[in-house]
């Protein structure tokens, strides 16, 4: 497998405005209700930094790379990294594709999968490039 990598950013601001502020909102609505708890300073930063953070890759840009030995998904100064050997299934969409440790559809895909969104600005060799490295990998 000799295929090269691909690397974008997906910036949610510049190719999908609308989720990333209904992201945005859904935070601070979080935390509004969150305010009125009457839980300890402390704990409520906590789960309203918790639930902001589940929600990251919808407001924050994120950086993906994909080689011959992993993908990497980089959000902020965080980066993970994960050998193309743990994924069984890729599903495409028209937004991106849908990266499974599953052979079939689990219940668990929403937790254990990765989403690759395609951004909306990007030159022809891009799915092709995709394609191929999918291919090489039995995807």
């Amino acid at each position: 497998m000799n295929s090269g990598a691909l690397e974008w950013v997906f910036n949610p601001w510049r190719d999908r405005p609308a989720r990333a502020w209904i992201a945005v909102a859904a935070i601070a609505a979080v935390g509004a209700v969150v305010e009125t708890t009457g839980l300890p300073a402390v704990v409520k930063i906590a789960l309203s930094a918790g639930f902001g953070a589940s929600l990251g890759p919808a407001f924050l840009p994120c950086r993906y790379r994909l080689d011959d030995e992993s993908v990497v998904l980089g959000v902020g100064v965080l980066r993970q990294r994960r050998p193309w050997s743990e994924f069984r299934r890729a599903v495409r969409t028209r937004s991106g594709v849908l990266l499974s440790p599953f052979v079939t559809r689990n219940w668990l895909d929403g937790y254990r999968s990765w989403f690759l969104p395609r951004p909306l600005r990007r030159d022809e060799s891009f799915d092709p490039a995709l394609e191929r490295l999918l291919g090489d990998h039995g995807l």
